[in-house]
Parts: structure tokens; C-alpha cells; sequence
């Protein structure tokens, strides 16, 4: 329940993010140059919102991920393990969402809670195509 809160919390900042206050009239076309959109300033941080830790885990390769390293990405943590079945379940939404929006700055970051080895939960990964960060 814990999760589907937070990826639905998550979910409407993504789209409160992205949505646009001004609707353009129908006669009215709008041209940004890539200078205009850089010099739009950030909107304000929410004022419940709580800055995560910076911490570092191994990939299934070995590379290590620092939260710091994801810094100006939207990040999505989901913690998961290859017993759990409300995980199952999220899994295909996961790797909808990263394809969707993996290029617009969304990272999603998986991390294990499984107790079974690293080749157990690599063919757990494939079997779902899990085809987002796993740590």
C-alpha cells in the first residue's frame, strides 16, 4: 500500500511538473528556441518536501550509483524483491514508465530486498525485462 501511495505521489508531481498553466488561443502558435527553455527558472520544491540521502549501491554489474550522481533527475525508488507479489504486479508499469519518460529526465531505481543470490535475481530481472536501474 506504502508503495502504491508514493508512485502515485510521485506520479502527480511528474504531471504537476509538466503541465502547463497557459493554454495557447487556437489562431497562436509558440516557438521556444533551446535558449528560452534554458533560462526558465526551477518551480519552487514543495514545502513537505524532504531532500533523500545520498547513499551508493552496486549495479547488477558492479558499477556503483550514488544518489548524488541522479541530481537533477526525477527519481523514482521502488524496493523490491523477487518473493514479493504486489512487486510482481508493478513491474510492467515500471518498465511503461521508464521508456515513456526515461528521456525526459525520469530515473527509476530498483532496489533488491531479496535474500537470493545475484544470478537468481538477475534471471528474475530478465524473466520480468525489468529495464530500468536495478541495485
Amino acid at each position: 500500500m506504502k508503495n502504491i501511495i508514493t508512485f502515485i505521489t510521485l506520479i502527480g508531481l511528474l504531471l504537476v511538473g509538466c503541465g502547463s498553466s497557459e493554454k495557447p488561443t487556437t489562431n497562436q502558435t509558440t516557438k521556444k528556441t533551446s535558449t528560452e527553455t534554458a533560462n526558465i527558472d526551477q518551480p519552487p520544491l514543495p514545502s513537505n518536501a524532504v531532500k533523500a540521502p545520498d547513499f551508493t549501491l552496486a549495479r547488477k554489474n558492479g558499477d556503483l550509483v550514488s544518489m548524488s550522481d541522479l541530481r537533477g533527475k526525477v527519481v523514482l525508488i521502488n524496493f523490491w524483491g523477487t518473493w514479493c507479489g504486489p512487486c510482481r504486479v508493478e513491474i510492467p508499469d515500471f518498465n511503461t514508465l521508464h521508456e515513456k519518460y526515461y528521456n525526459s529526465g525520469l530515473e527509476i531505481v530498483g532496489i533488491t530486498l531479496t535474500s537470493g543470490s545475484a544470478a537468481q535475481i538477475q534471471t528474475f530481472a530478465d524473466q520480468w525485462k525489468m529495464n530500468y536501474t536495478l541495485l
